[in-house]
């Protein structure tokens, strides 16, 4: 290291550990001020719901600054205005105004991803502020350890001041530069107007949910956004129950608390009231059945006719579907009866009915709240039933809907194809499309290609370990699963399989191991493991034969099954293990 970069390393390593000590100060004074129930308890009623208002305000603050002590800040501006005195900002996830540290949602923040230079912002009030930027800094650092420093000045260009290893060419800036222009092209869509629908679509792996959850804390948390983004009137939709501990975790991080994120199923239970029954994704003896019952059943849908609703959730279907089933699947939907599970064409009908009765201030009465903002992930698997029935909870004086997902990514039967459906307009500038980031390494990668499925591998992609295939009957697929297992250390395992007749055996195996997940294909859609196993492959995965008598049903249904398939192949990081009875089928 040069004796210039040597002296800005110091400098930043200084600096570090005096907000270091400075955070701890401010977390022992704010700690100091808090105070305990009993103390509050002691005061008159009146006061004690402003105390207990302040005191949570308090711990928030104290949950900010030990992220802030954790992820520190990430860049450094040097600026002037109107050619008055340098000043330093620094830019971090939380603020810290005593000591020059201002929140990444505050106007000026925006900045830090420009050159040296003339720069501009603008203030919530309207008001454009010109400087000029004399040098900017980025880093990296985590608990106080430096593992990225690059800085930008008007006269020289940008230099690696410092980078611990992270790839193999540590002279080149590719991959920084990447990450750069991601950083600056998410920093707007992140600020992009609110006045309308916004749809942030790309590729598996490309950010795309991750992004969304920033906007929300963007729209939750900047001054000119936050009246009238409160959490309590933000609903964010994901698909799975499985993964709302992991989305749970993110918006607290953020600084976003009371924001409700549920599944459509959970929400519509909710709203319904409904206690004695539960939900099921499809309802069948075998993957045949279960497409059958639900192209009936989307067939029924969309006559449209909800009738009269009924507080017995099954009077109404029993009546809907008993003139509207054939013989085969009303028996079948008997069967679904006496177990007492509804699905998503089951609750959809049902809401349909409920809400066809309902005006705007029903819909108000009943949350409590209208939604201020309402985000879908993974939309394209949504009934276009569905989504009108949520944007019909939103309200008016935002209109904020924040749609997230990949058209090409469709897995589920009957859902959303074109916007008209919906009476829904993406205005161009809403319209985010984000390129594809490769997490999954070269071999993977090359494997999934010599599949069959269209991919452009660049160059920077780490090879990493070939892609281990065995075929044999299912006993001896676990036997290799479990040897997997023996070896997989701390890492985490996705084992996804093709058919619920593996289910059963895999839970009873492996069920109580917290390294390993055990999914369907839909259910990893959005989630990402160490190492990916795909277990039970076999020629028959995309036979269709069951509806051969309609080829736009058959059209879809291979489309949905081998969307399917790629999805569960791109799920692995680091390693990647195929089992079944034999190869995959042909994907043409």
């Amino acid at each position: 290291m040069s004796d210039q970069k040597e002296v800005l390393m110091k400098r930043l390593c200084e600096h570090v550990e005096y907000i270091r000590g400075r955070i701890q100060e401010e977390k022992s004074k704010v700690e100091s001020r808090t105070q305990k129930d009993s103390e509050i308890l002691k005061l008159r009623s009146g006061d004690q719901l402003v105390q207990f208002n302040i005191r949570q305000q308090r711990r928030e603050r104290i949950d900010e600054l030990n992220e802030l002590n954790r992820s520190f800040y990430f860049a450094r501006c040097e600026l002037t205005i109107d050619d008055g005195a340098p000043f330093i900002c620094y830019f971090a996830k939380f603020h810290f105004i005593e000591e020059g540290i201002s929140s990444w949602v505050s106007p000026i923040a925006s900045i830090r991803f420009e050159p040296p230079g003339n720069v501009s912002y603008t203030l919530p009030s309207g008001e454009m502020i010109k400087a000029s930027m004399l040098s900017v800094e980025h880093y990296t650092i985590v608990d106080g350890r430096v593992l990225y420093f690059s800085r930008e000045t008007i006269e020289t260009p940008k230099q690696l001041i410092y980078q611990e290893k992270i790839t193999k060419r540590k002279s080149s800036f590719s991959l920084v530069e990447i990450v750069e222009k991601m950083e600056k092209r998410q920093d707007a869509i992140i600020r992009a107007n609110y006045k309308c629908s916004t749809l942030i679509s790309g590729p598996a792996g490309s950010g795309k949910t991750t992004l969304a959850f920033h906007r929300v804390a963007y729209l939750a948390l900047a001054p000119n956004t936050a009246p009238m983004f409160p959490g309590n009137s933000i609903v964010i939709f994901i698909q799975d129950v499985g993964t709302k501990k992991y989305f749970s975790s993110l918006l607290p991080e953020l600084g976003i608390r009371n924001v409700l994120i549920t599944t459509f199923s959970s929400w519509a239970f909710n709203i319904l009231k409904i206690k004695e029954y539960k939900y099921i994704d499809r309802f069948g003896k075998n993957e045949k059945e279960k497409d059958l019952f639900e192209y009936e059943k989307l067939s029924v849908l969309r006559l449209g006719e909800y009738g009269v609703y009924k507080k017995n959730p099954f009077l109404l279907l029993t009546e809907i579907y008993k003139k509207n089933l054939s013989k085969k699947m009303y028996g079948l939907f008997l069967e679904q009866k006496r177990a007492r599970f509804l699905d998503r064409f089951d609750l959809t009908i049902l809401l349909g009915s409920y809400l066809n009765k309902c005006s705007i201030n029903d819909r108000e009465r009943i949350l409590k709240v209208l939604y201020s903002l309402i985000v879908v992930d993974e939309f394209q698997n949504y009934l276009p039933e569905q989504l009108k029935i949520l944007k019909s909870f939103l309200s008016v004086k935002t209109s904020a809907m924040v749609y997230i997902g990949d058209y090409s990514q469709q897995v589920r039967i009957g859902t959303i194809r074109s916007w008209n459906e919906i009476q829904e307009v993406i205005p161009e500038e809403a319209n985010f499309i984000l390129g594809k980031t490769y997490r999954n390494t070269g071999s993977i990668l090359n494997y999934i290609k010599d599949l069959g499925f269209s991919m452009d591998i660049p160059d920077y992609v780490e090879i990493g370990e070939s892609v281990e295939e065995f075929f044999g009957s299912e006993d001896e697929q676990i036997q290799r699963l479990e040897g997997v297992i023996k070896n997989l250390g701390e890492q985490t395992l996705g084992v996804l399989y093709t058919d619920e007749k593996l289910l059963n055996v895999l839970l009873q195996k492996f069920g109580e191991d917290g390294r390993i997940h055990i999914l369907s294909f839909v259910q990893s859609q959005g989630l990402e493991f160490d190492v990916v196993c795909i277990i039970g492959v076999n020629r028959s995965m995309f036979d269709c034969a069951h509806i051969c008598e309609n080829e736009e049903r058959v059209k879809e249904l291979k489309k949905i099954k081998k969307d399917g398939l790629y999805i569960a192949l791109t799920r692995a990081i680091s390693k990647l293990y195929v089992f079944g009875k034999e190869g995959f089928p042909e994907l043409s």
